[in-house]
């Protein structure tokens, strides 16, 4: 689902990512860690087609994303990949049932699925609620609930815990890795905790622009 071949990113006169090579199938769970700055997030942007500044070949759901044009991208994120940001991303007017049901809005799925996704993330019952009402570990799980909504076959996790405590970030990883496994998407997680990689089918380690199999 993810196909990732002399995968390079330069910043100026920076390396960020050198000839990376990563596939990752469905229902895999594939953890990337590195420290901050290491390149994590431009990994993930690119396959999430949101940086098209690189060399080398980037595929997902056997899509070419540099032979995509920018509307082909927006609609390959709307139906295809699911994606859960450090930050949330909620948009805090919409109730907990409308942030989840908005990428549905987007990606032409129509039946509602709210209940049954809030249900899952430990949230059942609470989709009156506005995202104030809810902790930050909520906050997480409602983002969790909200990338599966359109059934992705790619799910990206962009430090999904470095907001969280040791409970929290733990419910989320919880939530995240069995519902990741359930959905059989292909799941790429970024992060710099072990905590997160742990609950990962595999780890691997960015380190001076390359991936690097954990030990």
């Amino acid at each position: 689902m993810i196909r990732l071949a002399g995968l390079s990113r330069n910043f100026g006169d920076r390396v960020i990512l050198d000839q990376v090579d990563l596939e990752v199938a469905a229902g895999e769970v594939v953890a990337v860690l590195g420290a901050s700055g290491a390149g994590k997030s431009t990994l993930l942007r690119i396959v999430g087609g949101l940086d098209r500044a690189y060399l080398g070949s980037a595929q997902v759901d056997g899509q070419d994303l540099a032979a995509m044009s920018d509307a082909e991208l927006t609609e390959l994120r709307a139906h295809s990949v699911g994606m859960v940001f450090q930050r949330f991303h909620l948009l805090a007017h919409l109730s907990a049932a409308q942030n989840v049901e908005l990428p549905g809005l987007f990606g032409g799925v129509q039946e509602a699925r709210a209940d049954e996704l809030l249900e899952a993330v430990g949230l059942g019952g609470r989709g009156a609620e506005m995202p104030e009402r809810l902790s930050g570990g909520e906050c997480q799980r409602l983002a969790v609930a909200r990338a599966l909504r359109n059934q992705p076959k790619v799910l990206l996790a962009d430090e999904p815990t470095g907001n969280l405590d040791d409970v929290s970030g733990a419910a989320v990883i919880e939530h995240l890795s069995s519902l990741a496994r359930q959905s059989g998407a292909a799941s790429l997680w970024v992060t710099h905790e072990e905590r997160v990689a742990a609950a990962a089918d595999r780890v691997l380690h960015l380190v001076n622009g390359r991936l690097e199999t954990a030990s």
